[in-house]
């Protein structure tokens, strides 16, 4: 699965792609995250690194500054040391994670991660009709109704092998399109204005009911 995505604020654009390449060692597996992630802003600046991250280089290739953390815990920098600063300077931390609240959920969700899921009839409004938040099989189970989160999520299996035959046909993603000779995904525009109109007609409705009167054999 690759993830493609575009985010535009005041004086900035962010874009880039992800993948996972996997290997199956026996009693272990190994996923190694690859892509370009892309930030531009107004006054020309643009930064790009690939993951996993490890240092910045200045414009020679020269690295300046060390990177080493963990994603799931905390991350610091330190900046390289030069001759009158053999050992550079001290670690300085870049972000850590937030504790889980002291009224754990049934996933141990931090507040932030809590927020980012939830859905309000304001916000739903606004949607596409392929959002993850907008996933049955997932309501289901928050709400605590566990066999009815597994029919829809069997369900959704099932559409979703009828999705990957259609896409060996020729699909195409609706908002990104891949470059030609890499593995880039470019942004084309469209899904500000879908979302300023509410008209979401040109996506495809991947949670609805599994088609029946097609033959994908």
């Amino acid at each position: 699965m690759v993830v493609a995505c575009h985010c535009e604020g005041r004086g900035w654009r962010f874009w880039g792609e992800s993948d996972l390449k996997s290997k199956f060692w026996g009693r272990s597996i190994q996923l190694d995250p690859v892509g370009t992630l892309t930030l531009e802003f107004d006054d020309g600046e643009i930064f790009q690194w690939s993951k996993v991250l490890g240092g910045v280089q200045d414009i020679n290739g020269k690295t300046v500054a060390s990177l080493f953390g963990k994603w799931d815990d905390s991350m610091h920098y330190k900046i390289n040391g030069d001759s009158r600063n053999a050992n550079g300077s001290e670690p300085h931390l870049l972000w850590k994670r937030s504790k889980p609240s002291k009224h754990l959920t049934r996933y141990n969700l931090t507040r932030f991660a809590i927020t980012l899921n939830e859905l309000t009839p304001e916000l739903k409004e606004k949607l596409s009709s392929t959002d993850s938040r907008l996933r049955p099989d997932q309501r289901c189970l928050e709400n605590g109704e566990y066999t009815k989160a597994n029919e829809e999520k069997l369900r959704l299996e099932q559409r979703q092998r009828q999705a990957r035959k259609m896409q060996e046909r020729g699909w195409k993603p609706r908002w990104f399109v891949k470059e030609k000779g890499g593995e880039t995904y470019s942004y084309i525009g469209g899904y500000w204005e879908a979302k300023e109109r509410g008209n979401w007609e040109s996506c495809p409705d991947i949670f609805g009911q599994v088609s029946t009167d097609q033959n994908f054999d």
